[in-house]
């Protein structure tokens, strides 16, 4: 008898498929704060050059071209307040009142380093890309649910360890762990979850997930609304697959 068949004749839709179910949707939904956290987690407003000691802002910062605010990456090459600018060599001063602190703030990442954001992102999404190739093989290897409850608690210390990252290169390397970690309990997960389905269900129950996926999104909007700190952002982001760990083991 095969597998589908034997699923008919027991339980087509019963407690076991409810659980398999809502672990996917859980996953789909923490997968939107994976692919697009990095959206709140480098956002920065208004910023300039810092200003020399001893003198005001407008004496070491030259006004940008609209005059409507001063210069984000030069500054006045010497005291004199003379016509040469040079790149700002004090650092940057940033207006956090709205978004709060963020890894832009905190490394530096404008001027020259403004791609650097963005390449987080792709770090990601190449991070996805690993993982979309490596946890599939192990699944099959080692089973479903021993390869989905170990990259899950990797998944949740990766993510713990952002929080105190010292340096962008430490962010960026565990974001990438922490986005390959999280398609070793997504992709078996979801496994999980259409093998569980006999066939006619999996049409139908099969789209939740891709529904949770938007309500992670709306979520994930609130959260950064209310932690406006990037370390305490990134741990909350792990908080609930923690919470998870024991009810899915």
């Amino acid at each position: 008898m095969e597998f589908d068949q034997a699923l008919k004749v027991t339980k087509p839709l019963g407690p076991t498929q409810f659980v398999v179910a809502f672990t996917a949707c859980f996953l789909s939904a923490v997968s939107s704060w994976v692919n697009l956290s990095n959206v709140f987690l480098t956002e920065v407003s208004e910023f300039h050059c810092r200003r020399s000691p001893g003198l005001t802002l407008g004496e070491s910062v030259p006004m940008e071209e609209n005059g409507m605010s001063y210069a984000k990456c030069d500054q006045y090459v010497n005291l004199n307040l003379s016509a040469d600018i040079e790149d700002c060599t004090n650092g940057w001063e940033y207006d956090t009142e709205l978004f709060g602190e963020s890894v832009t703030t905190e490394f530096d990442l404008v001027c020259d380093r403004a791609s650097f954001p963005g390449i987080s992102q792709s770090i990601i999404i190449a991070g996805i890309g690993a993982g979309n190739i490596i946890w599939g093989p192990l699944a099959d290897r080692w089973g479903r649910r021993p390869t989905f409850i170990t990259a899950l608690i990797l998944f949740n210390i990766a993510g713990l360890a952002i929080a105190f990252s010292s340096s962008y290169v430490m962010f960026a390397s565990l974001r990438f762990l922490w986005a390959f970690f999280h398609l070793g309990s997504w992709l078996p997960g979801m496994i999980l979850f259409i093998e569980y389905l006999v066939p006619e269900h999996r049409s139908t129950v099969g789209n939740l997930p891709g529904l949770f996926f938007t309500v992670g999104l709306l979520t994930l909007s609130g959260l950064a609304y209310l932690v406006q700190d990037w370390r305490w952002f990134s741990a909350c982001l792990v908080v609930p697959t923690i919470i998870a760990i024991p009810f899915i083991w």
